[in-house]
């Protein structure tokens, strides 16, 4: 894999934190946040710095890259080694710009995660508000990094990832404390939840390396009207790998291929010829028609979404002396 602007940056930025006791975090990172309501852990927020959230929203289309700056042994051994069958375990990703415009992203820009119900599916993005109407979120994130007791730069690295702390969740500057300003509202301003669980895996493998992945999409929210914009999901599989892509079908199963049986050919009365095919899944698809059958040959003379499964060709003016026909599913 080609290293990608997103590596480079956390590359860099690995060097310059590996000689650091305190974890550095400040205004335009992005922090990936743990919290459960049970023990073990329900007294600890685990929170990664994952870097600036410039090197997020400049990933080249197509970007596919691991983030290792979480380490699944802080996992197990914060919320116990069963932490990915736990359904009181949560986790999401914030990030705020702050009260100033740095680099051409504008103030009180945040940047907030959202569960995709189904990997490979967006979901609805956040809605976008004014510079005024999105302080109150950016100042909540924002503590985060540093002002209050439970904030990042006031703790020390774990032993397992010079990016991650572990913060006493009911401190001030905790992303429980944070996350909790409003009841049933996210950072107060998100509804229901930055957040998802961290159990119930898919079975189903993903198209990036066959394990099953939940997934977040992160989106940019800056000042303004509409719908934010979706940067790419941020997958965790249950063996605590994490991976960011900018495709959104990365996550999703891998596409099979669709077998159809064998269609009827009826030649009518009239002279044309009926082909029909049932048990078709949703989806277009194209009659096509060969007098030779060599690769090359075929011509499409219809296409055709299926109803109730059911698919119904007519070609009114079949090949003499003879023909042959095929379906193709083409999406």
């Amino acid at each position: 894999m080609k290293l990608s602007p997103l590596l480079a940056s956390l590359l860099s930025f690995a060097s310059f934190a590996g000689s650091l006791h305190a974890i550095p975090a400040s205004v335009g990172d992005l922090i990936l946040g743990f919290r459960a309501s049970a023990a073990p852990g329900s007294d600890t927020n685990l929170q990664i710095n994952l870097g600036p959230a410039s090197s997020f929203f400049g990933a080249a289309p197509g970007t596919t890259a691991i983030l290792t700056r979480l380490s699944v042994q802080d996992l197990v051994d914060t919320y116990g080694s069963n932490w990915n069958t736990r359904a009181d375990l949560e986790w999401g990703v914030v990030g705020s710009m702050g009260s100033e415009a740095v680099g051409g992203v504008p103030a009180r820009t945040i940047w907030a995660s959202k569960p995709e119900a189904t990997p490979g599916t967006a979901s609805t993005a956040w809605t976008r508000g004014s510079e005024d109407g999105l302080q109150n979120a950016s100042v909540a994130i924002g503590t985060m990094y540093a002002g209050a007791p439970g904030s990042m730069v006031n703790f020390t690295a774990t032993a397992n990832s010079v990016f991650t702390v572990k913060t006493p969740s009911a401190t001030s500057g905790s992303w429980t404390a944070q996350e909790d300003l409003v009841a049933n509202q996210s950072f107060r301003r998100f509804t229901p939840t930055v957040t998802q669980t961290g159990n119930n895996f898919p079975t189903a493998g993903s198209a990036y390396d066959g394990t099953g992945y939940k997934v977040l999409d992160l989106y940019d929210i800056r000042p303004g009207s509409g719908a934010s914009t979706r940067l790419g999901g941020i997958g965790l599989n249950n063996a605590g790998k994490l991976v960011f892509s900018t495709s959104i079908s990365v996550f999703a199963p891998p596409s099979a291929p669709v077998v159809l049986g064998s269609p009827a050919i009826t030649l009518n009365a009239g002279g044309t010829v009926t082909v029909s095919l049932t048990g078709a899944p949703a989806g277009n698809y194209t009659l096509e028609r060969s007098t030779t059958l060599a690769a090359l040959s075929w011509t499409t003379l219809l296409t055709q979404s299926p109803v109730a499964g059911v698919l119904t060709f007519l070609d009114s003016n079949p090949p003499q002396p003879r023909g042959f026909y095929q379906i193709k599913k083409i999406n």
